[in-house]
């Protein structure tokens, strides 16, 4: 059984990248708040972290940032894991600004409460995102205690609960477990 320690990033300045003009993946540039980097110092010595195996993190800038201060505290090298980015809001990453992003994400999420398997053509899917993060989980099942550091989509996807920057959440699988999730 391995103890994944689910991690959402801190608080992230979209204004940066939104005023360069980036859009679609390039609002994943996005750092953290200078304000907020605090709140990650903070959260980066709560209990439930310590004992922890390894550490692996979103490409995203803003999960990257987290994951490198619980790192330091910590001791634990970076895995990054691609599959573990935020929601795609537009398969075409063609969207230009969090607008689209929230009110997608809302769709994929009462499109997951009708029918769990729903699969969308314009939007990533909540049960996509739950089979993609669970094929990543399931390569650190070798490990006691995994930090997961990510977004809120990735860890909706796995406990229906939302989460704000900085919030933790833990959960234990074994392979028996995830290739019962995977088959469904």
């Amino acid at each position: 059984m391995t103890k994944f320690i689910l991690v959402k990033h801190g608080h992230t300045d979209y204004e940066s990248v939104q005023n360069r003009g980036f859009k679609g993946q390039g609002l994943d540039f996005a750092s953290l708040t200078e304000k907020k980097i605090k709140q990650v110092e903070d959260i980066s010595y709560d209990e439930r972290f310590i004992g922890s195996n390894k550490l692996i993190s979103s490409p995203c800038t803003n999960a990257m940032q987290t994951a490198a201060i619980i790192s330091e505290k910590h001791n634990l090298s970076i895995n990054v894991e691609l599959d573990l980015h935020d929601f795609i809001p537009d398969l075409k990453f063609n969207y230009t600004d969090r607008k689209l992003y929230a009110d997608n994400y809302q769709a994929a999420r009462q499109q997951m409460k009708d029918d769990k398997k729903y699969h969308n053509i314009q939007h990533e899917s909540i049960y996509d995102i739950e089979i993609r993060t669970l094929n990543v989980l399931k390569q650190y099942l070798i490990y006691n205690k995994v930090i997961v550091v990510t977004h809120d989509p990735v860890m909706f996807s796995l406990t229906n609960r939302k989460y704000r920057p900085c919030d933790i959440a833990e959960l234990e699988y074994d392979e028996k477990q995830i290739e019962k999730m995977l088959i469904r």
